[in-house]
Formats: C-alpha cells, structure tokens, sequence
C-alpha cells in the first residue's frame, strides 16, 4: 500500500454482507463470498484465513480471539474473586432471536440443575439482555434454592459484591464485553450455536454446544467453533423442538461435562 491509502476490512458482517451496502467503490472492492467458496467440510474460521492468504500472499492460519476492553477485564476480575476463583463453568443459552435453535423445555432447567449438582466449582447462567432470558435465569435459581442449592445474582454494575460466600449457582446479567472476559477465566461453557460458542471457543475452553436447528451439515460445519487449544464438542439435534428429545440429549450433555471436568483433574461433585 502506498503511504496515505487504507485498507478496510469488514468480515462478512450484516453491514456488507453480498455487497447489498458496499462500504466503497466497487472497482477498489473485494468480497468474501462465503456461502459460495469451499466444500462441505470448511469452517467459516478456515474459509476466512484462506481468502486472507490469498488476498495478501501469505501463508498463515490466526486463529479466532478476543480482546476485551479493560474496564470489562476489571468487572470480570472482580466477579471472579468474589466467586473464590473456583472453577468456573459459563452456561448461555441465547439463540439470536431463532427459536429454532433451542432444545424443547425442561431441556435449559435440566441442564443448569445438572451442572449446579455435578460440576466441581460455580456455574454462572448467563441472563442476556432479553426479558425472556432473565426470567429464565431467575427461575432457574429459584428452583435450585428450593433443593438446598446456594444460589445468588450478579450484575456487571455492581461485580458480585452482594454474593455470599460459596454460591454454586449465579446468574449474570452484564454486557458481551464483561461475559466475553469471564470466559476468558472459565473452565467449561455449555450452549447452543450462537455468538458465546466462538468467544468461549477463542478463550480456549472445553465444553458442549447444543448445535439445534440446524438445515443440513453444511451449515453446521461451517459455524461450528474454532479454537487453537481446547476444543468444544458440538452436539448436532435434528429438531430440538420437538417433544420427547430433550432426555437423550440431556444426558450427552452431562456425559460431556463430565469429561471436561474429568480432563481439568477436577472432582466430580454427586
């Protein structure tokens, strides 16, 4: 490039997605056709780095990462003292807005009741940003205090501070900045395919993604999460809204779980 020009980049995003809203003259463009260049197998992670290396004449893969702003490191680092720095498993259970990709109920109730009686440490149930979502959360702490479990809440506000010592189950309500940098120091995630499957995947975690709703394997191949070191285990469900198929997948969610905690040297709590 000589001295003045720039070079914008924009990944494939809603703003520029097939050109529809060019961000610049057409004949200083160049789009990344994504739906059209690869085979089956490809992620878009993969897809991504050799249309880079192609453009640019290199020859290297980057792998996915995430870099939170430090005001959301502090409130993360905050939280997670005030949880005692136990291990740390993060549940989100957003789909987007395409309720097509949850698991039909009590799947979400079963699976955090699960992990806040088996996973060795704390699980924090992200609360999103959706009305829907917080109630979800607020009812499952609500069931789990019922059985004796200690529960609490946090926000990105106030950073934990009005949890009691010992809490096994927590909700959190906060920005994707603060969740993104509290994966960064989680053990484990659990979830469907949505936005925290690829940050959990750039922090390197192990852990399950319930892959629902989706159209054929292509699809899933091509978003599943991409990771340098620990890998996430993609749980492809046919249909997750119909009735019936929420034990089978439920109990390979646990058998998952327990694997990662068994592969961090960490206890199993019955």
């Amino acid at each position: 490039m000589a001295g003045g020009e720039l070079l914008l980049v924009d990944p494939d995003s809603r703003l520029s997605q097939l050109g529809l809203q060019p961000l610049w003259r057409e004949d200083l463009s160049c789009y990344f056709p994504s739906r059209i260049l690869g085979g089956e197998e490809e992620s878009l992670a993969q897809l991504a780095n050799q249309w880079c290396n192609r453009m640019w004449g290199e020859d290297v893969f980057a792998w996915p990462a995430v870099w939170p702003a430090a005001s959301c490191q502090r409130v993360a680092a905050r939280l997670w003292r005030r949880l005692g720095r136990r291990p740390l498993c993060v549940v989100n259970f957003g789909v987007g807005g395409n309720p097509a990709k949850r698991v039909a109920d009590p799947f979400e109730e079963q699976v955090v009741a699960m992990l806040a009686s088996r996973w060795p440490g704390v699980v924090l149930y992200d609360a999103g940003r959706s009305p829907f979502a917080l109630e979800r959360v607020r009812r499952a702490l609500a069931e789990a205090a019922a059985q004796g479990v200690p529960v609490g809440f946090a926000t990105e506000d106030e950073a934990g501070q009005s949890l009691a010592p010992g809490c096994r189950l927590v909700g959190f309500r906060g920005s994707i900045g603060v969740l993104a940098a509290l994966l960064e120091r989680a053990d484990a995630f659990v979830g469907y395919d949505s936005c925290c499957q690829h940050l959990a995947a750039a922090a390197g975690l192990g852990g399950v993604v319930v892959f629902a709703g989706a159209p054929h394997q292509r699809f899933r191949n091509r978003w599943r999460p991409q990771s340098r070191h620990a890998s996430l285990t993609v749980l492809p469900v046919a249909d997750g809204r119909r009735p019936g198929g929420e034990g089978a997948t439920l109990q390979a969610v646990t058998k998952l779980v327990e694997e990662v905690a068994a592969s961090l040297g960490l206890l199993r709590v019955h």
